[in-house]
């Protein structure tokens, strides 16, 4: 059973606000995203650089989840977050195709749509599989908010990068942007902060020690009785093997 401290609800409402102050001065979407638009936006070297280091990122943490990830919990959230934003790519364009498929009909003739498709679909699996690891190994009180930041995050920079709508900020609304990015790293931080939240699933391999109170219980002599019973048992098993053998 998780507890639920005063603390945390002062997260959840600090990234909460911060989500929206973000949302709200978030940078306008692209309206208009045609096929020859769209590969020139994504072969720009601005696109380029925020594919590989995207790449080299879920690389690296892809290579170090099977040993740290019941460890750190960024390792798996940073996983999804890393796909989102390229799931939300992908489907942005396929919806801005879809749309403008009455004007142009050559959509169905591309190959970008159906290269953009087993893209979408394998990066939001891999999203669901990563997702259910980190909650396998951290509380959801933990995980919940550091991937709704993270995903957030990640997905307006994915757009803002690739899509190029970073390129229409305006002073004031990159001055809200930032802030609400702010706002929100501090509520994860008060929502994971260590003894606000209930401690994540250890990993041991030693056994369980006993509990305290049993040989209190029973005493030195109820010990040394329960060591004499235990090895009777020992010598008495093999004779009664052997005469079930006759």
């Amino acid at each position: 059973k998780e507890r639920f401290y005063l603390r945390n609800l002062l997260g959840i409402v600090v990234t909460v606000l911060g989500s929206v102050v973000v949302v709200l001065n978030a940078p306008p979407a692209l309206e208009d995203l045609s096929l020859t638009s769209f590969k020139t936006l994504v072969t720009a070297p601005p696109s380029l650089i925020y594919f590989a280091v995207v790449g080299a990122g879920i690389l690296l943490l892809w290579l170090s989840e099977p040993k740290f990830g019941h460890r750190y919990l960024l390792l798996n959230v940073g996983l999804c977050s890393l796909l989102g934003s390229i799931t939300v790519l992908s489907s942005s364009a396929i919806s801005h195709f879809i749309t403008h498929l009455g004007e142009d009909p050559s959509v169905l003739r591309s190959p970008i749509p159906y290269l953009l498709l087993p893209v979408l679909v394998s990066t939001a699996v891999l999203q669901l599989k990563h997702l259910n690891l980190a909650q396998k190994h951290f509380d959801s009180s933990a995980v919940v908010p550091v991937y709704y930041l993270s995903f957030t995050i990640c997905s307006i920079s994915g757009g803002g990068i690739v899509y190029q709508d970073f390129w229409r900020f305006t002073p004031l609304t990159a001055f809200g942007f930032v802030s609400g990015c702010l706002f929100c790293f501090s509520g994860v931080y008060l929502i994971t902060k260590r003894g606000t939240v209930a401690a994540g699933r250890g990993f041991s391999d030693a056994p369980p020690a006993a509990p305290p109170y049993v040989g209190a219980a029973i005493g030195p002599g109820g010990q040394q009785l329960a060591a004499a019973i235990c090895e009777s048992a020992r010598s008495v098993a093999p004779s009664r093997l052997a005469r079930l053998g006759k």
